[in-house]
């Protein structure tokens, strides 16, 4: 991602999913003064809890010690983060509880310093509601709700991840979006099928990254970043003229944790001899589960298998053209 990049800007009135620094909500108490430097507060994506669990270093937490190194007091908001199956929660479950959250730390902040500044910083699916939480300031990194993402290309018919639909103009939202990425830059597979698979394409290949402080001195409104195509033997765009199916507006799906793709980890930690990653069980208990087991077993650490070195296949002369 050496390549040039230029960044293309809507200026509008107001603005139109998916190892941390381990940062710690501060409290205030009768022998001690708040702390009332500006509060950045980071709402990252799908899989943030999880990874900032076993220590992974992650797009928001570099976004973080930007803004630290700057003076400013910083929090990774911890949420449930997950777009089942691939993780134990619901994106609409994870929606609201982040939002709850968020709120809850937001104006614990002001009632300890009336006329502190708040900034939130959104990515993925932390963008979709870094705005409904009362905040001062508010930059999105890969927002699926940017008009021309991903809830403004699908209809958002599938349970529990039920699409709001694009972000009206207005407000002081800072929206940064990569080419090619299919969150926050994505059309309808049957609308333009070589730009939903190069949006694809780019999401696994880093374009859904964003540098830590890539919104600074962008005014609110959309800023669009013109990146190169990740397949380029591919057409960047084939349009059909078939346009995008209408909205439809589900209602939320929260089920409480649910059996996810992250239930296969100790298996798979366990049978990979590189790296093996000690990992404690309670890494993958849902929280409300966590409560009625002991602690010997939230602290237990599954240790690797012996490495299964196979025979090798005798050569039966086979030989393809």
């Amino acid at each position: 991602m050496s390549n040039p990049r230029t960044i293309r800007t809507t200026a509008l009135a107001g603005v139109i999913f998916l190892g941390s620094l381990g940062f710690a909500t501060p409290t205030a108490t009768a022998d001690t003064e708040p702390d009332c430097r500006p509060l950045v507060l980071g709402i990252g994506g799908n899989g943030q809890r999880s990874a900032e669990a076993v220590g992974q270093p992650g797009l928001m937490g570099a976004q973080l010690a930007h803004e630290a190194a700057q003076g400013k007091q910083v929090e990774s908001l911890d949420y449930k983060s997950s777009v089942w199956p691939t993780g134990p929660y619901t994106k609409d479950e994870s929606v609201t509880d982040g939002r709850a959250r968020a709120t809850e730390r937001i104006n614990q902040y002001r009632q300890d310093c009336p006329g502190g500044h708040v900034k939130v910083i959104g990515h993925s699916l932390g963008a979709e509601f870094a705005d409904e939480v009362g905040a001062d300031e508010v930059v999105t990194y890969g927002d699926p709700r940017r008009p021309g993402g991903i809830y403004d290309a699908l209809p958002g018919i599938v349970p529990g991840i039920s699409s709001p639909g694009p972000r009206e103009p207005g407000g002081t939202v800072t929206t940064v979006c990569h080419e090619f990425d299919a969150i926050c830059d994505s059309p309808a597979p049957w609308s333009d099928p070589a730009k939903f698979i190069q949006g694809w394409a780019g999401y696994l290949s880093g374009w859904h990254y964003y540098a830590p402080g890539e919104a600074d001195g962008l005014p609110p409104g959309d800023h669009y970043v013109d990146m190169p195509a990740p397949l380029p033997w591919l057409p960047e765009s084939t349009p059909t003229g078939i346009p995008e199916a209408p909205h439809f507006a589900l209602p939320p799906v929260e089920p409480g944790p649910l059996p996810s793709l992250m239930d296969f980890n100790p298996i798979i930690d366990a049978v990979t001899p590189d790296p093996y990653v000690p990992t404690p069980l309670s890494v993958y208990i849902p929280d409300e589960v966590e409560t009625v087991l002991p602690s010997e077993v939230l602290t237990y650490v599954p240790p690797p298998l012996p490495e299964i070195v196979l025979p090798p296949l005798p050569d039966l002369g086979v030989r393809l053209p």
